[in-house]
C-alpha cells in the first residue's frame, strides 16, 4: 500500500541502507519481492560500508534470501569497502549452509579481503568446525595461508580460543 501511494522503495537511511537491506537482515522475503517488483535497480546497492543486501542475507544466515537474491541476479562476489564478500560474512558467523549454497552457485571461495584474509581465516575465527572442514575439502586455500599481518587460520582459531578448530 505504501509503495502504491508513492513511497519510494529506493530511499535510504543515513547509513545508506535501503528497504531491501532491511529485508535481507530480517529475512522478509515477501516484502523484498514487492520492493524489487517496483525498483529492481537496488538489488546490488551498497550501504555506507559498501555492503549490498546480499551481504546482509549471508551475515544473518538467511539461505532462502540468499537464493532469492541469486535468482534476482545479485552479484555474490561483490566486495565491501574492506574487501569482504558475502562468503566472508557467512564464514565469520559460522553459517556453513550459506557457504555451501554460495559454493554450489559458483561463488569464488578463494577471494581475499583487504587484509588478504580468506574465508578459511574467518571460519577459523568463528570456530565453526563444519565451515572449516567444508572449506578445506572444497578449495585449494593453503592451510597455512597468511594474511597481510602474517596470521594463519590457526592463529585466528587460537586468538578466539577455538581449540576444536585448532586441533582439527
Amino acid at each position: 500500500m505504501l509503495i502504491n501511494r508513492g513511497a519510494n522503495p529506493n530511499s535510504a537511511t543515513k547509513q545508506f541502507m535501503t528497504s531491501l537491506h532491511i529485508c535481507a537482515q530480517v529475512n522478509a522475503l515477501s516484502c523484498a519481492e514487492v520492493i524489487l517488483d517496483h525498483c529492481d535497480s537496488i538489488v546490488d546497492r551498497p550501504d555506507w560500508g559498501g555492503c549490498p543486501p546480499f551481504h546482509y542475507a549471508a551475515y544473518y544466515g538467511n539461505p532462502a534470501f540468499v537464493e532469492f537474491l541469486l535468482k534476482k541476479k545479485a552479484n555474490p562476489n561483490t566486495k565491501n569497502k574492506r574487501g569482504m564478500t558475502a562468503t566472508h560474512w557467512a564464514a565469520l558467523n559460522g553459517h556453513c549452509n550459506i557457504i555451501k549454497l554460495l559454493f554450489n552457485n559458483g561463488v569464488d571461495l578463494k577471494l581475499r579481503d583487504q587484509e588478504t584474509r580468506t574465508v578459511l581465516h574467518y571460519a577459523a575465527l568463528s570456530g565453526d568446525l563444519d565451515s572449516v572442514k567444508f572449506i578445506l575439502e572444497n578449495t585449494s586455500i593453503p592451510i597455512d595461508s597468511q594474511c597481510s599481518a602474517g596470521y594463519t587460520p590457526l592463529h585466528y582459531a587460537v586468538l578466539n580460543g577455538r581449540s576444536r578448530v585448532a586441533e582439527m
